[in-house]
């Protein structure tokens, strides 16, 4: 479905607004991922009374168990014990991963037709998440998890708008609208969602910088230089990837020790570890 020249800038205009006057309805982080971090944020706190906690919501006990037995966290035995899981992962990753699980249930609607957008969003979210935790531990600079949990928060922003959005029908039927309303509006919301969630700056500016393909803020990688190439990893094999810089044009590509690229232009060390990154993707769906 098409819609008018003078409909689409209509909603584009009242999104803005809505975004200038602080009016977009912003998701609420969820109760269980404050519960965990309030425990991990106690100094007093041991691994055994942490594990007694988690113990209580089975579904992320689940989680965790996996996590630690995956690609993410390769151990040479294979853990049996929430407690011993916790050892080989650590505290502050514990936190960063009840993050990630938590964050799956804001991505559904009652609407269906932006419930189907949220899925896609989550989907998309997911394998950068996998592609960066996997690009992070291959280049020995920051921690998985970490890398993880800021791959699938680059697209928060996108929440309220399709949120939004979901008052007017018919915009969801056009693609090329949506993604150009989420591109333009994104990162300024995701920055809104986790400053309210008091998340680290790291972590913001991960979703200050989605998509901007030439920052270059500082001589040492970043975060977000790990997720940034990741994301346009993604893009590899699309439509969408001929209207971008390829790998090795952009600033982020240049710090990371990545290694070489294939024929397609697409990261080697990313591409031998399809596998893994399959797991990664497949603990967060």
């Amino acid at each position: 479905m098409t819609h008018s020249n003078s409909a689409k800038p209509g909603i584009v205009l009242k999104i803005q607004k809505e975004l200038m006057a602080g009016q977009l309805n912003l998701p609420v982080l969820p109760d269980l991922a404050i519960k965990i971090k309030k425990q991990i944020d106690n100094p007093d706190i041991s691994m055994k009374q942490l594990a007694t906690y988690i113990e209580a919501e089975p579904a992320l006990t689940a989680h965790i168990m996996c996590v630690a037995n995956s690609a993410l966290f390769h151990g040479v035995e294979k853990v049996q014990v929430l407690q011993a899981a916790m050892t080989r992962i650590g505290m502050q990753s514990i936190s960063n991963l009840a993050f990630s699980y938590c964050t799956k249930s804001l991505f559904k609607s009652r609407n269906r037709a932006s419930n189907q957008l949220l899925k896609q969003t989550w989907q998309q979210s997911t394998y950068c998440a996998a592609l960066s935790a996997t690009l992070s531990k291959h280049c020995k600079l920051f921690d998985p998890d970490r890398a993880l949990l800021g791959g699938l928060m680059q697209d928060i922003g996108s929440l309220p708008i399709i949120d939004k959005l979901s008052d007017y029908p018919d915009t969801l039927e056009d693609p090329a609208l949506v993604d150009e309303i989420i591109q333009r509006y994104s990162s300024q919301v995701g920055i809104q969602i986790l400053s309210s969630w008091h998340f680290d700056d790291d972590l913001i500016e991960v979703v200050r910088s989605r998509e901007n393909w030439q920052r270059d803020e500082h001589a040492e990688p970043d975060l977000a230089d790990v997720v940034n190439v990741a994301r346009l990893h993604c893009y590899i094999g699309t439509e969408k990837a001929q209207q971008l810089p390829s790998i090795n044009q952009i600033p982020a590509y240049k710090k990371l020790p990545c290694g070489e690229l294939s024929p397609d232009q697409s990261l080697e060390i990313l591409k031998d570890a399809k596998q893994e990154i399959a797991e990664i993707q497949k603990l967060l769906l």
